[in-house]
């Protein structure tokens, strides 16, 4: 069973799929979102928001851990300064869309302040979690840091594409 918790940093919000995508960053709802669909049997659960605080995957972490599940990290950067402002640019008038409601560069920019790396996460049983980093500006793979066992990892992908990540 995988978890993708995906994160898309330099920060920005999450792209994960299996119906639980959020529509803003509710983490209580999230979890308890998280919680429901691992229950229920979810062999693959996908959580969009932006958990850019330790202790907010903390939590994602300690749901997965109490359910059996194997927490994927997807931390998706962009560090292109002018592509960024074309991103948030592009969403200006489709504020009340949840895809487009941070169409502000300061809601970036205090999102970035906050923002704390993932690389450094350790899972409730000390391991590491296995964390991707992507950039969506390049569209390439940057790294694959392989943590916790994760045998479905090519599923998680399949779901990215699905979801349409460019992975």
């Amino acid at each position: 069973m995988v978890v993708g918790i995906a994160e898309h940093a330099s920060p920005g919000a999450l792209l994960l799929h299996a119906r639980l995508l959020l529509e803003r960053n509710d983490f209580q709802s999230a979890r308890e979102r998280l919680d429901q669909a691992l229950a229920a049997g979810a062999a693959l659960v996908i959580v969009d928001a932006v958990h850019g605080e330790p202790d907010k995957r903390a939590a994602m972490y300690a749901t997965c851990e109490a359910r059996g599940a194997t927490p994927v990290l997807l931390r998706c950067r962009c560090d292109d300064p002018t592509e960024i402002s074309r991103r948030f640019g592009a969403r200006a008038g489709r504020e009340h869309e949840p895809p487009s409601e941070a169409s502000d560069l300061s809601v970036f920019r205090d999102i970035a302040r906050r923002w704390q790396d993932p690389a450094d996460d350790r899972l409730p049983d000390g391991r590491a979690p296995t964390l991707i980093t992507y950039d969506t500006g390049a569209r390439v793979l940057r790294d694959l840091r392989m943590g916790a066992e994760t045998a479905d990892l090519t599923r998680l992908i399949v779901a990215l594409e699905r979801a349409g990540a460019a992975v």
